[in-house]
């Protein structure tokens, strides 16, 4: 009879501790759930935006800066005082509407592609391929995102 109170006993204590470290990770998991995430960078991969229509473009971006028609593409431009970007839209035969086909990314200003760049002004950083291109076309595509109040 004592043997089994203090089995019970026991028991007790370890499903009382068992409930006090959930409620310690429920509260962590809370907490970093709510931290800011002004110090985290958004990054959009460009790759990822290659086959969509419009509506999901301007889901993700936002809306464009301007547009312009030149047969048979349409193009959207976005652009911010770091970077710009044309997404270069055609036909899909298959469904019939307009898809993004090709991207063309610019870095207008050094600070926005985090390299070391002599020179200034314009750099293009639309190299597919190379490392800290591909980073500068995600970070040009992120901020757009943010200032467009586009979402993933």
């Amino acid at each position: 009879m004592l043997r089994t109170i203090i089995i019970v006993g026991l028991w007790s204590g370890i499903l009382t501790g068992c409930s006090f470290l959930e409620e310690q990770f429920q509260d962590l998991q809370a907490d970093e759930t709510v931290q800011p995430t002004a110090n985290r960078e958004t990054l959009v991969d460009p790759a990822r935006l290659v086959g969509l229509t419009g509506k999901n473009l301007r889901r993700i971006l936002g809306k464009e800066a301007s547009s312009r028609e030149e047969p048979p593409a349409r193009i959207w431009h976005y652009h911010n005082d770091k970077c710009a970007a044309d997404f270069f839209f055609y036909l899909d035969l298959e469904s019939q509407s307009f898809r993004v086909v090709t991207y063309d990314i610019k870095i207008l200003s050094p600070e926005a592609a985090s390299t070391e760049k002599s020179g200034g002004g314009k750099i293009d950083a639309g190299l597919r391929g190379e490392p800290e291109g591909e980073l500068a076309n995600q970070r040009c595509l992120g901020q757009i995102q943010v200032e467009n109040g586009g979402k993933q």
